[in-house]
């Protein structure tokens, strides 16, 4: 978040990837179920 910050940017929140790909398909679409995220880079498992 520094970072950001020193170029300027209001940061308020970082989000990890998944994450993020999870809000963006939910807030584009019309979603009437859940959203289930893998990403095999990281192992990482996200529902949305």
């Amino acid at each position: 978040m520094d970072a950001g910050t020193k170029a300027g940017l209001n940061v308020i929140g970082i989000v990890n990837e998944p994450v993020a790909a999870a809000l963006y398909y939910a807030t584009t679409r019309e979603v009437s179920g859940k959203i289930l995220v893998y990403d095999l880079g990281g192992g990482t498992f996200d529902v949305a």
